[in-house]
């Protein structure tokens, strides 16, 4: 017990509240004055101060007395729950199948949205200013984004490829 209350982390929290409560409770002082000398924005003041000294003792408190085990289970156990799951059933056949499932998917994607580019850059494509086109422009969007698209910053606010906003 007396470790605890005499360590090097804790004498530095002691230290810490031993300045900051009497600092906050003359804060509070000041503010009254102020406010009984007609600034009314400082009756708030005259409150949060107090009210920050209370803050600071109880988080003095709850720093000093928590056991650095307890500290060291919940650490642990932020980082297990953090950690992805590992499924049992995942065998490397399954996992090749896996694998060349996504690559058909991402061909097939990939032929898709470079035909549907090619028919934004062209002209072809519907512009989203026929009836029912809106969706089939936003598609559009959607599908060149996912094939050439970039991370959007303050110069490329949409995310588009440079080719694809050229030709707009």
């Amino acid at each position: 017990m007396a470790r605890r209350w005499f360590s090097k982390r804790a004498l530095l929290w002691h230290l810490l509240v031993a300045v900051i409560v009497p600092g906050c409770l003359y804060a509070g002082w000041w503010q009254a004055h102020r406010a009984i000398g007609g600034n009314t924005l400082s009756w708030a003041y005259t409150f949060e101060w107090p009210i920050f000294a209370a803050v600071a003792i109880v988080g003095w408190w709850q720093l000093v007395t928590e056991d650095p085990a307890e500290v060291e289970a919940r650490r642990h156990e932020r980082i297990r729950r953090a950690q992805p799951l590992r499924l049992p059933s995942a065998t490397p056949q399954l996992l090749a199948a896996n694998r060349a499932a996504l690559e058909r998917r991402r061909v097939e994607l990939g032929a898709t949205t470079a035909a549907a580019s090619a028919a934004v850059r062209s002209g072809d494509a519907d512009d989203g200013r026929r009836a029912g086109g809106a969706m089939s422009a936003y598609n559009l969007y959607l599908a060149t984004l996912a094939t050439e698209g970039r991370a959007k910053t303050w110069r490329n606010p949409s995310g588009m490829p440079k080719s694809f906003e050229d030709d707009r």
